[in-house]
């Protein structure tokens, strides 16, 4: 490479014309030396040569980097943050400069036209924390790319818990320790480093954890202190109700409400407002009885409390439907304060309210058969009984069905009965869905979804809010013979007719159907005497 930027001498040749270009080897800038190979971004790096006057671009691996050109020898790069390109890679370096084109390296190593890009660590923020651990620590730096689990951050001897990445920062949780000043470490799960020169093979190994240095110059320690511990004093009430305004009062706790972060056990409460000695919250998904009361402020850490716990009072604002059939069967919705996704159970007049599950801040569940009258319902919730509230059966508002007819041709059923108010559905025996087409209140018309083999179906039809409906309809599907194709052949020659059968349902005029599956085995040429048989399914 050097021979091609020997001998190159002013004046350089001139093109012939205006509108001629010249390319000239003694035209290209070249690099003669390189001050590193190796850093991370923001480390200033020398290109020293000729030729290097004007504006200048460098591109490291594709991504552009700071450049300034300090005079005709000497050229000044480094790599911007944002561009975020992957560490312990050697990533191609491309000086140009715009008045004259890419530079030449003239250097003895094909080393020097590549940059092993490495990741830093630039300091902490905040500086300050409590004794109780809880300080939300941010790690600055440049190169941190991966997952959670790729980082390892320790306060000293003791691990702060990675919680959020970016590439240039990383978010953890410290624990709690005594007062003193510690050493804020990193490391991470890197990649073994690529060389795209070397004779050996390189990369591709399992990554391994490497420590990440802290910039030379840089702040990396954190200080644990009881001043700047929050305390929380007292409380203007431990038993708290669904809406109500709680204060608490102390000191340290800052002045936005985004800093803030109080639970009640497992639940987050909603802070309100916040100033240095005082935060107002409610608690909106607090489950009911004693829980744990935490308050933690992000920049300092857990709270020194006199108050450790509170008792969640449990209330129900609202049952839906408060009313409905005898049978059961339909969705009942109970909105509550104090209620577990997890643990809570709910009873109907002693009964068990099925299927439970929790949408937002309402238990929905399955209502079991009851008998005429009121119903007391039961909702225990982590082994806090609530208020008992009432729900009521009424044999007026069943749904009844009186009987079912079939079109064989068309898989259309109609029902006829009455109560059928509200969105219905029907299933046909246990794994047969009859989508509804129409309704009224005393009809209902659905379209099987599947075929029906011969046997005894028991219709079932749920209207919402109301339940299932009473009636003991079915549908009866039933096989008959009413000819072969074709009826004659050789006593030696096997035949396979093919049979036309029919099916009808109760209530309902017989009629030609068409087979959907006929297995017929004639074998006469064994037993020319016997009676031939087969078995076919409509």
């Amino acid at each position: 490479m050097n021979a091609l930027y020997e001998d190159c001498a002013e004046p350089r040749a001139a093109p012939p014309d205006a509108h001629s270009f010249l390319f000239s080897r003694c035209a290209t800038p070249v690099i003669t030396s390189v001050s590193r190979t190796q850093g991370s971004a923001g480390d200033r790096v020398e290109l020293r040569g000729s030729g290097l006057t004007g504006p200048c671009l460098v591109l490291l691996g594709g991504a552009p980097a700071r450049c300034s050109a300090t005079d005709n020898a000497t050229l000044v790069w480094d790599l911007v943050d944002h561009a975020m390109l992957p560490i312990n890679t050697y990533h191609h370096v491309m000086p140009v400069v715009l008045d004259k084109g890419a530079a030449g390296f003239a250097t003895p190593s094909l080393r020097d036209q590549f940059f092993l890009l490495k990741p830093f660590v630039a300091g902490v923020t905040p500086s300050t924390g409590g004794v109780n651990g809880g300080t939300r620590l941010s790690v600055i730096g440049s190169g941190f790319m991966g997952c959670k689990d790729d980082f390892e951050v320790m306060v000293g001897s003791l691990p702060c818990d990675v919680v959020e990445t970016m590439y240039t920062e990383i978010v953890c949780v410290t624990t709690a320790t005594d007062e003193g000043t510690f050493d804020v470490s990193v490391r991470i799960k890197a990649p073994q480093v690529s060389c795209p020169w070397c004779d050996e093979p390189s990369g591709g190994a399992a990554p391994e954890m490497e420590m990440v240095p802290c910039h030379p110059g840089e702040d990396c320690t954190f200080t644990v202190e009881l001043a700047s511990t929050p305390t929380v004093d007292s409380i203007s009430n431990t038993s708290i109700s669904a809406n109500q305004l709680i204060t608490l009062n102390g000191s340290g706790f800052g002045q936005e409400p985004c800093n803030v972060k109080i639970t009640l056990g497992d639940s987050l409460a909603h802070v309100q407002s916040v100033s240095e000695d005082a935060i107002q919250f409610t608690a909106l998904e607090a489950v009911a009885g004693t829980q744990e009361l935490r308050v933690q402020i992000l920049d300092k850490g857990f709270a020194e409390s006199a108050v450790s716990a509170v008792e969640i009072i449990p209330s129900v604002e609202a049952l839906s439907p408060q009313v409905g059939g005898v049978n059961g069967g339909n969705t009942i919705q109970i909105t509550a304060f104090g209620m577990s996704p997890t643990d809570t159970a709910v009873s109907i007049g002693g009964e068990d309210c099925s299927t439970g599950r929790m949408e937002a801040s309402s238990w929905m569940c399955i209502v079991p058969a009851g008998t005429e009258g009121a119903a007391d319902v039961e909702v225990t919730s982590n082994g806090v009984p609530f208020p008992v509230q009432q729900y009521s059966y009424s044999a007026a508002l069943t749904p009844q069905v009186d009987s079912v007819q079939r079109d064989i041709a068309s898989s259309n059923l109609s029902l006829v009965g009455s109560g059928f108010i509200g969105n219905a559905s029907v299933n046909v025996g246990s794994a047969h869905k009859c989508s509804v087409t129409s309704q009224t209140e005393t009809t209902i018309e659905c379209n099987l979804e599947s075929p029906l083999a011969a046997g005894t179906y028991p219709v079932e039809v749920l209207v919402v809010d109301r339940g299932l409906a009473s009636g003991s309809a079915s549908v009866v599907v039933e096989l008959a013979v009413l000819g072969f194709t074709p009826n004659a052949g050789k006593q030696n020659n096997p035949v396979f007719p093919r049979p036309c059968c029919k099916g009808n349902s109760t209530g309902f005029t017989k009629a030609p159907h068409v087979c959907h599956e006929t297995l017929v085995v004639w074998k006469s040429w064994l037993f020319p005497r016997a009676q031939s048989s087969f078995r076919a399914r409509c």
